[in-house]
């Protein structure tokens, strides 16, 4: 069953050709469990990253939302 989990994370920003910064992200994921709400949230800034344009990096913390 899927079910939200609340994903606080600290996203690095790194331009291909400046300095990185930092800024707080907190989302929603709908996953069947944490693991898999991290892997989401994971793929999902990999997939805006680019090798020669930006790159993310994020710190996770994956937290159970009350129902």
């Amino acid at each position: 069953m899927l079910t939200y989990f609340l994903v606080k994370s600290i996203v690095t920003t790194h331009p291909y050709m400046g300095e990185p910064y930092k800024h707080d992200d907190i989302r929603l994921v709908k996953a069947v469990d944490s693991a898999s709400a991290y892997m989401k949230y994971r793929e999902y800034w990999d997939d805006k990253s680019d090798e020669y344009s930006v790159r993310y990096s994020v710190d996770i913390e994956v937290m159970e939302t009350v129902e």
